[in-house]
């Protein structure tokens, strides 16, 4: 009789040592997956991280867009802030020599450019001056490192040039040409006050070609400046 109760202890003492194992057991395993889980997820992460979000580009103020033919591939932009306004003070033209009475060539606006009936008449003293090619501009609308002859390729040439006693509600127009071809151009009424710095971009889409590339701007219906740039192959731009 005690063997037998004594056998049934050590079966019992068995059970539950079993049982205390098995709880053991389960709790180990449900400290270790918290663990794993965050080490696998950051492995994940850092093998392809999150793509990163496109830069915002923000227009500078006083810029008006207009173009021919292709959206937003000219732009023309005057550095004449208003007073008190925080921005570079506007170089003017003083009596510069290089400003040029408009030009006495023969050929004719082209009626797509002239679409607007000038409000104020051209003055005496109208000047505009020669148009400056880069690929860069600094923060006063200086050009940097001009040049005339590009290379083949994409980017942007920008043309600047002063003006002065130009009046706002005159009609202004510009058209680039390509080998005597016009590629790209606008129209509007002028309304950048009367002087200061200015400058012209044109970026084809389908990039300089090799070739000549002009630029006009007439006022009030007066062809002002013309100027030419050369691409050819095989010439790094600055």
């Amino acid at each position: 009789m005690r063997q037998q109760a004594a056998q049934q202890l050590r079966t019992n003492l068995l059970l539950v040592l079993a049982l205390i194992g098995g709880m053991a057991g389960v709790g180990f395993i449900a400290q270790r997956q918290p663990v794993a889980v965050p080490a696998n997820v950051a492995l994940i992460a850092s093998a392809k991280p999150v793509a990163e979000e496109p830069a915002l580009v923000v227009e500078p103020e006083g810029i008006s867009i207009v173009s021919y033919d292709t959206p937003q591939a000219v732009e023309i932009s005057v550095l004449s802030p208003p007073a008190g306004a925080d921005s570079t003070t506007a170089a003017t033209a003083g009596d510069r020599p290089d400003l040029a009475a408009p030009s006495d060539i023969t050929p004719a606006l082209p009626t797509e450019f002239d679409q607007y009936e000038p409000l104020v008449d051209l003055q005496p003293n109208t000047r505009m001056g020669s148009l400056v090619f880069s690929t860069d501009i600094d923060d006063n609308f200086e050009p940097v490192a001009p040049q005339r002859v590009f290379g083949e390729g994409f980017f942007t040439v920008y043309a600047t040039f002063f003006y002065e006693a130009m009046a706002d509600g005159m009609e202004w127009a510009w058209i680039w040409r390509y080998n005597g071809q016009i590629v790209n151009g606008g129209n509007e009424l002028w309304a950048y006050g009367d002087e200061g710095p200015g400058w012209i971009y044109y970026q084809p889409p389908e990039g300089f070609r090799e070739g000549e590339y002009t630029l006009e701007v007439w006022v009030n219906g007066k062809l002002f400046g013309q100027s030419s740039i050369a691409v050819e192959s095989g010439v790094a731009n600055q």
